[in-house]
């Protein structure tokens, strides 16, 4: 049996900060109350500037956070922040990607007053209630399975004064076959941001329990992150900034029912330091040095360093993207495996088509510590999407993904097998509707293919296709 878990700062700068600072939440949540968010906001006059937050990855969390500044530069980013935001998830790619369906991307921000407030404290609650059927699922290494899914996913966002939030999310799941267990994950997020002279500093911590098939572990998998982060971003000129960030992030996983290799947890510390330059209003570059140590139970610890430029350019108030790249020198302690050299990048792109049709897309390569002991996953991935308003009433969302994942030794194991390499390529259409003013109702359709070449030990891990389709109701205050 499985174990279960889960003084405003816009008159001292010179410049002005985005409308929204927003700090992301740990692992996904459900869909319905992101749809209903961003049909919420569809409502209302739509902002002046292009987006400069591209959609996350696959099992990226969404995002949520409080007003820090009311203000929203000619470009839509101050000059501090090459990227747009000063804040990035600590817990991605570490807490893995669901072979569920995990919805639209982002949660911005709940409108209005909320059902009732007390003092400085508003509270937001939210409930999402999903019913889907999965085809070909897999629940452990080999094991496919179909199974209706049930969800329901209750919770309450406080809104703390303007500057800070805390949301409580539990997701109740259950399964119709009895060869996945059903579950309760807990998701808990406080955040937020305050301003000192010509500072900006946020914070945000993060805790998660969750029990869901993963893609990199082939099955059912408990687990439980802790996530901090803490940033800092600092005007030195009307042109120059600083981007200053520490992030903590703890996964602890049990070992999934059927795994042949073994699982590990891992403990990370890492700092992503950038100076930044403004050349015009829409063009800022930025150099960048990091540093991360990885505490890996059963394999060597690692350090490794980060060497990164990064541009933003908003070329027109339609079109923008965010470039960045270098390289990671990855060193394994008390090992003999030389130091791994590796480029690593990430690009997000947005273009407003029309008033209704944005097109966006993403890339990344990234290395971090995989799932099993005596090895580090180098993944790289593409994402495009298409969000469409159709006759004011409707939204239509698209995305396509595709990630490849190559497993490198961090130790010598001798006779010891290692999981092989794998690609997976997902397809999502989802369809939604404003239901009562603050409710939405949405129907969607997922189909997830995963492979890999390898033969031998677990070559049943990653070959096997998934489909999954439902209908999605949230509503929220």
């Amino acid at each position: 049996m499985r174990r279960k878990r889960r003084q405003s700062l816009a008159s001292k700068l010179p410049f002005r900060l985005p409308l929204l600072l927003r700090v992301p939440m740990a692992v996904p949540l459900c869909s319905g109350l992101c749809l209903d968010a961003a049909l919420a906001q569809d409502d209302v006059p739509a902002p002046t500037e292009p987006a400069t937050t591209a959609p996350a990855q696959p099992g990226a969390p969404p995002e949520t956070g409080p007003v820090v500044e009311s203000g929203a530069s000619s470009t839509g980013f101050a000059p501090g922040s090459a990227s747009g935001s000063p804040y990035a998830s600590p817990m991605h790619p570490l807490g893995g990607t669901s072979q569920l369906s995990t919805g639209p991307s982002a949660t911005p921000f709940p409108l209005g007053g909320g059902l009732f407030q007390l003092g400085p404290v508003t509270f937001h609650p939210h409930l999402v209630y999903e019913l889907s059927y999965g085809n070909g699922l897999q629940s452990a290494p080999g094991q496919r399975t179909d199974s209706w899914i049930n969800t329901v996913s209750p919770g309450i966002f406080l809104g703390l004064g303007s500057h800070w939030s805390l949301d409580y999310t539990p997701t109740l799941r259950f399964y119709s076959t009895p060869h996945l267990d059903n579950a309760l994950d807990h998701v808990v997020h406080f955040g937020g941001g305050t301003t000192y002279n010509d500072w900006v500093f946020a914070l945000s911590q993060d805790y998660s329990l969750t029990s869901q098939p993963l893609i990199e572990t082939g099955g059912q998998t408990d687990q439980e992150l802790f996530g901090t982060s803490l940033s800092a971003v600092h005007a030195l000129s009307s042109k120059m900034s600083l981007d200053l960030g520490v992030n903590q992030v703890f996964r602890f996983i049990s070992q999934p029912i059927g795994q042949v290799f073994q699982a590990t947890d891992t403990r990370e510390w890492s700092t992503m330091d950038w100076l930044n330059y403004q050349f015009v209003p829409r063009f800022t570059f930025g150099v960048g040095l990091g540093f991360t140590y990885d505490q890996v139970t059963g394999s060597p610890d690692m350090t490794s360093e980060r060497y990164q430029g990064r541009i933003n350019w908003l070329p027109t108030d339609k079109l923008s993207f965010t470039l960045a790249g270098g390289l990671e020198d990855r060193q394994f302690l008390s090992s003999p495996q030389p130091d791994l050299l590796s480029p690593i990048f990430s690009l997000t792109a947005a273009y407003h088509l029309f008033e209704d049709t944005t097109f966006s897309a993403s890339a990344q390569r990234t290395v971090s510590p995989s799932y099993y002991s005596g090895s580090l996953s180098e993944a790289t991935s593409l994402t495009a999407g298409l969000h469409q308003r159709l006759l004011r009433r409707f939204l239509l969302d698209v995305t396509g993904s595709y990630t490849t994942t190559t497993y490198h030794s961090g130790a010598s194991l001798s006779g010891v097998a290692a999981a092989g390499s794998y690609d997976y390529t997902s397809f999502e259409v989802r369809l939604g509707t404003a239901l009562m003013t603050r409710g939405s109702i949405s129907v969607f359709f997922q189909e997830t293919f995963v492979s890999s070449s390898s033969t031998g030990v677990g070559s049943n891990l990653y070959n096997y296709t998934t489909t999954q389709g439902g209908l999605s109701f949230g509503y929220r205050f």
